[in-house]
């Protein structure tokens, strides 16, 4: 009679623990998932947002001093000196951006594929921006009132030949660097988005083990208990 009592005891606390050992371990794989999402939300945040924002920085800064230049080969401004003044603010301001983005490669992996991407790309808009500065200071020197009117024309005609592409190549190196960050932030984000995914649908599945080995126990229990004890009472 102790045996079978302590049988009838131990198929309820087996079946109560597989399904509290069910539970924990639900519980545990929903927080996992729960870290991975946080982590993934946090880059996207923390990271990518942020380079974003400060990569249009960049864009607007070399943008104001390609119209400061043309305005002033254009004859729209005058004070070569006052507008070479207002070139270097603006490159300041360009340089301060530059060096934050320039930080953030850092904090690739060694021998990242995609941190080595986005470095060949940073090179080549360094590359095209440095021509551009020289060839905008190259014609801002050559309209000042100190040139004589024939060399101004020159410097004019030398500017509108190289200044425009110079520009191009410039911005769209920097284009190139945003577009990477931009399909890289909602690279990031579908990554979160599928995380999400898949622990809903591994927190389904725990929660349908869970019910199912639940009812199967509460079939199954009552009737090992119940049926030893019918058949004592018929004998």
């Amino acid at each position: 009679m102790n045996l079978n009592r302590f049988s009838i005891r131990a198929r309820i606390t087996g079946g109560l623990s597989l399904i509290l050992l069910l539970a924990i371990l639900g519980t545990v794989q929903a927080l996992w998932n729960n870290k991975t999402i946080k982590q993934e939300t946090t880059e996207v945040a923390d990271s990518w947002i942020p380079a974003i924002a400060n990569l249009g920085v960049m864009k607007d800064a070399l943008s104001a001093h390609y119209l400061l230049v043309s305005d002033h080969m254009a004859g729209r401004t005058t004070g070569t000196a006052s507008v070479m003044a207002q070139l270097d603010v603006i490159e300041q301001r360009l340089a301060k951006a530059t060096k934050v983005y320039a930080d953030t490669l850092l904090t690739y992996e060694p021998g990242s594929a995609q941190g080595a991407a986005e470095q060949k790309l940073y090179d080549a808009y360094q590359q095209h921006r440095d021509q551009w500065f020289k060839t905008a200071r190259e014609g801002m020197a050559g309209v000042d009132a100190t040139q004589a009117p024939e060399a101004v024309d020159l410097a004019k005609s030398l500017y509108m030949d190289t200044g425009p592409a110079a520009f191009r190549q410039a911005l769209d190196g920097m284009q190139s660097i945003l577009v990477f960050n931009l399909e890289g932030t909602a690279g990031a984000a579908r990554k979160a988005r599928d995380h999400v995914v898949v622990a809903e649908q591994m927190l389904m599945a725990a929660v349908a083990v869970v019910v199912l080995t639940g009812i199967a126990l509460v079939i199954w229990v009552p009737a090992s208990v119940t049926r030893p004890v019918q058949e004592a009472v018929a004998i």
